[in-house]
């Protein structure tokens, strides 16, 4: 928790608890510990920001990639514990 590492020890119950909703919220849109980010540039990417809903993946993105590997025609395209050397797209 922040505040209390900060002195924020002022803060009521209810303050305090809306202040950590705060900074999880800052972490998750950050992807990182707020440790991690600049106060300059926290909000770099929001020209490419996601316009739909959002979402938390519980078991986290790898979860995206397992799904795909589960499909009958990924059988022979998806390596394991192979190093990634090139992504193509179209």
């Amino acid at each position: 928790k922040m505040s209390k590492e900060k002195g924020w020890a002022s803060l009521s119950k209810d303050e305090d608890a809306v202040l950590q909703w705060h900074l999880a919220n800052l972490e998750y849109g950050c992807a990182t510990n707020l440790k991690n980010v600049s106060v300059r540039q926290w909000d770099q990417d929001d020209e490419y920001n996601w316009e739909g809903d959002h979402c938390l993946l519980p078991n986290g993105f790898g979860a995206i990639p397992d799904a795909f590997a589960r499909l009958p025609e990924m059988e022979n395209v998806i390596e394991f514990e192979a190093m990634v050397t090139r992504i193509e797209y179209e």
